[in-house]
């Protein structure tokens, strides 16, 4: 068994997004299915 945050679940991806200050946006409503939204800050001039 693995430690909360290390496996690939919600909390993994919010655990390892909150490590690089992003964030997870989950919204779900019944019968529309769940959109995921991650946001990842970056400096200038990176990407």
């Amino acid at each position: 068994m693995s430690a909360p945050g290390d496996g690939y679940g919600l909390v993994g991806m919010v655990a390892r997004l909150s490590r690089v200050g992003g964030t997870l946006t989950i919204e779900a409503a019944p019968g529309e299915g769940v959109a995921l939204s991650a946001s990842v800050p970056t400096q200038e001039g990176t990407l």
